[in-house]
């Protein structure tokens, strides 16, 4: 464990590299095999990275002005996550919104 700050510098890449080269290799293969169930799966979690590392970005940028007052919306089912619900059905799995936990 780090300060805030180096934790989510870390977090940053490792979100960025799962987003853009893990899981884009991963489900790659699983198409060229022909497996539907962990290409789609593949691309929830791609899709989940980057909503994560979108979010830690702006962390980061506004490391000072965060602190305590957002409350993160996660999906059960995906992972995707959020600070905003205002819609029906989650973006990437289009599970019911009400499968969200508030995470503060």
């Amino acid at each position: 464990m780090k300060s805030t700050k180096e934790n989510l510098e870390v977090s940053i890449r490792g979100e960025r590299y799962e987003r853009d080269i893990m899981y884009p290799d991963f489900y790659k293969q699983a198409r060229a095999v022909g497996n539907n169930d962990a290409f789609r799966t593949f691309n929830y979690a791609r899709e989940a990275e980057a909503e994560h590392a979108k979010l830690f970005e702006e962390a980061y940028s506004n490391l000072d002005n965060m602190r305590g007052k957002t409350t993160y919306y996660v999906c059960t089912v995906c992972g995707f996550t959020t600070t905003n619900l205002d819609f029906a059905k989650c973006h990437t799995c289009f599970s019911a919104k009400e499968k969200f936990v508030a995470v503060t």
